[in-house]
């Protein structure tokens, strides 16, 4: 016996719409918990790419310390270099002009040459010859002269010279010179 006309069927305890809302709310949570963690993911790799970066930096910083003192050693060692050169250029000047100012009649065995002094041994024909010939430029030069003489069977004499110029007393360099001039 049948009390209804309809067939019976079957009914749920939510309603149609009522799943749907359920459903896309599990799927609103999960899809926020997934893109949460993407997020995550994505702060963890950026993180990790920062320290990165931060080491290279700091390696860069430091490659830029060690390059600049090589820079600035080279620029000591390259003045250094010039200053060398150019005492080197003086010294040889100096040396031809102080091998100009021996005359012929006196004969220069030894010359030592230091920084604000001159040993020189030769021998000479007199005493008076060494005077004017080669002692009076040597005082033109430096600011000391002493000279030593020792005869010889001949008549001649060995001399030994010691001439030295007062190191406080600096001689102005040709630029300074040329600029003066002008």
């Amino acid at each position: 016996m049948a009390y209804s006309f309809i067939r019976p069927k079957p009914k749920s305890i939510f309603k149609r719409y009522t799943k749907i809302w359920f459903v896309y709310s599990i799927l609103a949570v999960v899809c926020i918990y997934g893109f949460a963690k993407v997020l995550e993911k994505q702060i963890v790799a950026k993180i990790n790419e920062q320290t990165h970066i931060e080491e290279n930096i700091q390696n860069i910083k430091l490659k830029t310390i060690v390059i600049k003192d090589y820079i600035e050693r080279l620029d000591y060692e390259i003045t250094m270099g010039e200053n060398i050169q150019t005492q080197n250029k003086m010294l040889k000047d100096g040396l031809s002009n102080l091998l100009k100012l021996i005359p012929d009649q006196i004969t220069a065995k030894s010359i030592e040459l230091n920084y604000n002094s001159l040993v020189m041994k030769g021998l000479t024909p007199s005493k008076e010859v060494y005077k004017f010939l080669l002692e009076a430029p040597l005082r033109a030069v430096f600011t000391q002269v002493r000279v030593e003489f020792y005869p010889l069977v001949s008549g001649w004499f060995n001399f030994v010279a010691v001439s030295k110029a007062n190191p406080t007393l600096k001689p102005l360099k040709n630029d300074k010179k040329e600029q003066s001039d002008e």
